[in-house]
């Protein structure tokens, strides 16, 4: 175990303060109130119905971070900030850092949680904005989404079930890698439009069915011989995930291939530490949900009708991939 010197440690627990002079600016929408241009702090305080004094304090500690720039008391965005943090960048992060801001107020709760066991969300807890967490797992998914496709091809399996699917980035990227490939994505009845948006933008629509329901209430439409099951399984408990595989392999044929990718924690569940962490926002956010380890997640798989478990792609990140068969 590394020593902790009290340098370090003060240096962790400081930690916060930029991350929440990076969640106001996307919170109080800043780059693009700069869009038309350079601007003055009083000015921007009047256009958006803020107080000066804390505008001009946290455009300060952004330009100190380089988010923004500051020239003669003018405030501005660089075009590569921009493009990450403007809501009209096709590139930008803004709904990831929204849905961060919407995990701060559930992480401000952990200490109460780690006493009662209740996640933050129970009796007035903190809705989710679920138009910002569909674009913000879009925005995580588009770099990995292809790297993804070739980890699991070839891909000569001809109907695919995307559960849980969001707005399709995967399921968009395994439909590329193989012309032959349909799939139905699966998800929340809120999610289907822009699901249905996204696969129209990027003409695939009429290779996928988009069908909302409930994955652990409603049956998952049948006859597919492939299943993505993907940033799924650690947001329910090892009871729900029994439910919800049991409910897809009703839905495959045999022999159909199935893939889980997530956080595959080691039995210690100490390593890697991105799971590790990641363990704490589902405590904070969910009743059961954690992150498994890969004898966890082959025991679910083996409970339900999948044989033949293994671990095709290990990584420190939210990027395992676990592939069985029904059986």
């Amino acid at each position: 175990m590394a020593y902790m010197d009290r340098d370090s440690l003060l240096q962790r627990a400081r930690g916060f303060m930029e991350s929440r002079i990076l969640l106001s600016l996307a919170d109080l929408s800043i780059v693009d109130a700069l869009a038309d241009g350079p601007a003055i702090a009083a000015d921007l305080a009047e256009s958006l119905g803020f107080s000066e004094r804390g505008i001009t304090v946290l455009l300060d500690a952004a330009t100190a971070l380089g988010v923004l720039a500051k020239t003669g008391g003018r405030y501005s965005a660089p075009p590569e900030t921009q493009a990450v943090l403007s809501s009209g960048s096709s590139e930008s992060m803004l709904p990831m850092l929204l849905h961060m801001g919407n995990m701060w107020c559930r992480w401000d709760r952990l200490s109460d949680v780690v006493r009662t066991g209740k996640p933050a969300g129970d009796g007035g807890g903190v809705p989710m904005d679920m138009e910002a967490f569909i674009g913000a797992m879009h925005v995580i998914a588009g770099r990995a989404a292809d790297e993804f496709a070739a980890i699991v091809s070839p891909i000569t399996e001809k109907r695919l079930l995307d559960v849980g699917g969001a707005s399709g980035t995967y399921a968009a990227a395994m439909l590329c890698t193989c012309p032959e490939l349909s799939a139905t994505i699966f998800d929340q009845p809120v999610v289907v439009p822009m699901a249905q948006r996204r696969m129209a933008e990027m003409d695939l629509a009429d290779r996928v069915a988009v069908v909302g329901g409930d994955f652990l209430v409603d049956p998952l439409p049948e006859g597919h011989d492939l299943a993505l099951v993907s940033d799924i399984i650690h947001s329910l408990s090892y009871d729900e995930n029994v439910g919800l595989f049991t409910n897809l392999r009703r839905a495959m044929v045999t022999g159909g291939r199935v893939l889980v990718r997530d956080h595959v924690m080691e039995p210690g569940r100490t390593a890697p530490k991105p799971g590790a962490i990641f363990a704490v926002n589902m405590l904070v956010g969910t009743r059961g949900g954690t992150c498994y380890t890969l004898a966890e997640i082959t025991d679910i798989l083996q409970r339900t009708g999948f044989g033949q478990a293994k671990l095709i792609y290990d990584d420190q990140q939210m990027t395992g991939v676990v592939q069985a068969v029904a059986e």
